[in-house]
């Protein structure tokens, strides 16, 4: 495993919004869950590639989790087989990691796991999460935690947690901590957003927040068993049947027999990320999978606002093309409703890596000119327009711009199928300070001249509304497009009917 942390002064920069984490929580009718997690997790190297980590819970409740710095490919390059033979168990939590709050550190990498004891009986947990708790601070102070006690915020939800099997301990010492209820009582607590899992011994339960900011699927073994992930690519790895999404608010508790039922924790608020919608998500699984959020195609959202762009905001050209890997679906979706041929070859990537940009300008200049393999054969001499995801803060796309013109187009013409991105993220995407946000500092025009692009458009946000979202308007956060967020407090179902008395907050 990698256990040496970046060199200090060479963090990349990313010149697209980053994503926090991906998860994955497996129970399996096999004794390989260690080895699954390992598969799973490598696949969802797009929402991490900071540090990765897999844990397994043994029969007699005892844990064990391995971590390291990189991709699940580069920590476990043989799926997790020298590390998890020996440790044969059949549920595991695995973990990539990028991380927008808190030290880059294995400490800060996942799963976390916590041992709870009292007199005469003890509990151990794992969690996994992916968001950003907007309220670390009054939580810490409420449950009388010291900066010195966590790292992160997700560290500060296992705590959290394990806070709440204490309290079990002392008011129902006759009875086993009932981790349904504890989650009841303990998932109101938290502001921001957040889908995960947590698991002992007894049980797993992956949760969602009340506007499932994040997603998260269900899917069923093939050998018996459930797995919940954040994205269909990680069921399709280990052949897993796609059940369906996680809705807003919602618990699915895994017996260790693989069977699971559903409950809601909190009343729905529907309110997924954009971004996760026109960027993050992989289109589908290597079985074919279709990748959904909010029930939106992943894949058709994408090309219905390169279809968007193109009614909105046409221009006369000899070709379209999408700039890779992210911008090919709203690309060919632009061509397919403007007439305009699609050029497949015309600009590809050498690697399937997202672009991450180094902080120098030489170093940014050079992964961009590594990543992107222009066509001069295809490109001289002709009129083109480049169709992106996105545009953050600009150093790529002004790359970009340049290696076309060296190869011989004409015109270099930019569409950006997301609406211009202004404001900053609490709630799980980093895309840096408001400084670097190029649409928050310069007017159209300007970016246009700073990336030396004949004409820019932006998709609005109303087009995004009504071209690509339709009836799921009212679904999806934009706060990043417009500076309004959603109600970061979730309104939790009626418990009165429990059976038992549901913990308050310590």
């Amino acid at each position: 495993m990698i256990e040496k942390a970046p060199e200090p002064g060479n963090a990349e920069i990313l010149d697209k919004p980053q994503e926090a984490c991906g998860f994955v929580a497996i129970v399996s009718n096999d004794v390989n869950a260690g080895e699954l997690g390992c598969v799973a997790i490598s696949v969802l190297d797009n929402r991490g590639k900071e540090a990765t980590g897999v844990g397994v819970i043994a029969d007699g409740g005892s844990t064990f989790v391995a971590k390291g710095f990189g991709t699940g490919k580069q920590v476990f390059p043989d799926g997790g087989h020298q590390v998890f033979a020996a440790r044969q168990a059949n549920k595991s939590m695995a973990h990539a990691r990028y991380g927008t709050q808190g030290t880059s550190t294995l400490e800060g990498a996942q799963p976390f796991d916590v041992k709870v004891s009292d007199k005469n009986k003890s509990c151990e947990l794992m969690l996994v999460h992916n968001g950003n708790l907007t309220n670390v601070e009054e939580l810490a102070a409420n449950h009388g935690f010291l900066d010195s006690e966590y790292t992160t915020d997700s560290q500060l939800m296992s705590l959290v947690f394990a806070r709440g099997i204490e309290q079990w301990f002392i008011d129902y010492p006759d009875t086993e901590p009932d981790l349904v209820e504890i989650t009841h009582s303990t998932l109101p607590q938290f502001e921001g957003s957040f889908s995960g899992a947590i698991m002992t011994a007894d049980v797993t339960i992956a949760f969602t927040d009340h506007h499932l900011l994040k997603p998260a699927v269900i899917g069923r073994l093939s050998g018996g068993g459930t797995i919940v992930a954040s994205e269909v690519t990680a069921t399709d790895k280990i052949g897993a049947e796609l059940v369906r999404e996680m809705t807003p608010g919602e618990l699915v508790i895994i017996e260790n027999d693989g069977s699971w039922r559903a409950e809601q924790w909190a009343e729905p608020d529907p309110k997924g990320c954009i971004l996760e919608l026109f960027y993050f998500m992989k289109l589908a699984g290597e079985l074919g999978t279709k990748a959904t959020f909010h029930g939106l195609d992943i894949e058709e959202a994408r090309i219905n606002s390169g279809r968007a762009l193109a009614e909105a905001m046409p221009v006369n050209a000899d070709i379209v093309f999408g700039v890779p890997n992210s911008g090919v679906p709203h690309g060919r979706g632009y061509a397919a409703n403007s007439g305009i041929p699609y050029a497949e070859k015309a600009l590809t990537a050498n690697s399937d890596n997202r672009s991450f940009i180094d902080s120098t300008t030489a170093k940014r200049k050079q992964t961009v000119r590594e990543k992107l393999n222009p066509n001069p054969a295809v490109l001289n001499d002709q009129i083109g327009i480049a169709v992106e995801d996105s545009l953050i803060r600009g150093t790529t796309m002004q790359e970009t711009v340049g290696i076309l013109r060296e190869s011989g187009l004409s015109e270099v013409h930019v569409r950006v199928a997301l609406a211009m991105y202004k404001f900053t993220c609490e709630l799980g995407v980093d895309t840096g300070t408001p400084d670097q946000l190029i649409a928050a500092n310069m007017s159209l025009e300007s970016i246009r001249q700073h990336i030396d692009a004949d004409t820019l458009a932006f998709l609005s946000v109303k087009d995004i509304r009504k071209m690509v979202l339709g009836e799921k308007a009212g679904e999806f956060c934009m706060g990043c497009l417009e500076g309004i967020y959603p109600d970061k407090q979730a309104t939790p179902v009626n418990l009165s009917k429990k059976e038992k008395v549901v913990l308050a907050a310590s």
